[in-house]
C-alpha cells in the first residue's frame, strides 16, 4: 500500500505485545506454584515466547529492509542505526530465552529463568521505545499531509485554543500560520504566546 513504505511498524507491535506478555505470565506461574492456575499461566506463557519470537524474525528483517530503504537526513539515520543497534542483540536474547523455554518445558521456570527474561523484556521495551522515536520524533517512514488547496487554509480549533481563517496567515505578533506548520510538533516559536490569551486568529 502507498501509505505505508515498509511493514515493520505494523509487525513490531506483535513482537512487542506476545514477548511481553509471555514475560507476564511466566511470573505468574511461578508465583500461583504449580496448581491448574500455574500450568494455565505456564502453557500461555510458553506460546506467548515461541510464537512471539518467530515473528521477531521477521519483524527485524522488515526492520533491516527499512533501514536501507526509507528516505531520512543524517539525525534520523544516527537515530535509526541505535534502534538497530538495540534491535539485534535484543533479538538474540529472546532466542537464547526461547531455547531455554524449549528444553525446560517439562519443569517450572526457574527464578533464574525469570531473571533472564525480565532483562530482555527491559531491552525489547527500550528498542521499542527507540523505534517509536523514529516515527514520532524523526518522523521517519511518515508521509506528510496533502498541501491545502485554494489561496488559504482553515481548520478546526486545534489543541492549543487557536483557530486560523483563510483570510489572514499572520497573527499578532507578525508570525505567519502557514510557515508554523513545518515547525516541530509542540516546539513554540520565540514569539509564541499562551492559547488563553484570548487571541483568535
Amino acid at each position: 500500500m502507498e501509505i505505508i513504505p515498509n511493514y515493520h511498524p505494523m509487525l513490531v507491535h506483535f513482537s512487542v505485545a506476545l514477548l511481553t506478555i509471555s514475560a507476564f505470565f511466566y511470573s505468574a506461574s511461578l508465583l500461583f506454584g504449580s496448581g491448574e492456575r500455574s500450568q494455565t499461566f505456564l502453557a500461555a506463557a510458553r506460546w506467548n515466547l515461541w510464537v512471539g519470537v518467530a515473528i521477531s524474525f521477521v519483524t527485524v528483517l522488515t526492520g533491516w529492509l527499512a533501514y536501507n530503504s526509507v528516505a531520512h537526513d543524517a539525525l534520523s539515520h544516527k537515530a535509526m542505526t541505535l534502534h538497530m543497534k538495540w534491535a539485534l542483540p535484543t533479538l538474540g536474547l529472546w532466542i537464547i530465552v526461547a531455547i531455554w523455554g524449549f528444553l525446560s518445558r517439562k519443569t517450572k521456570p526457574s527464578l533464574i529463568f525469570i531473571l533472564f527474561l525480565w532483562i530482555s523484556t527491559s531491552s525489547l521495551l527500550v528498542t521499542g521505545y527507540l523505534g517509536a522515536e523514529n516515527v514520532y520524533r524523526h518522523g521517519i517512514g511518515v508521509m506528510r499531509l496533502p498541501a491545502p488547496m485554494g489561496e488559504g487554509h482553515g481548520h478546526e480549533e486545534g489543541a492549543d485554543g487557536h483557530a486560523h481563517s483563510a483570510l489572514d496567515t499572520n497573527d499578532d505578533h507578525g508570525v505567519n500560520v502557514l510557515e508554523s506548520e513545518h515547525m516541530p510538533a509542540h516546539q513554540e516559536s520565540p514569539n509564541s504566546h499562551d492559547s488563553t490569551d484570548g487571541h483568535e486568529h
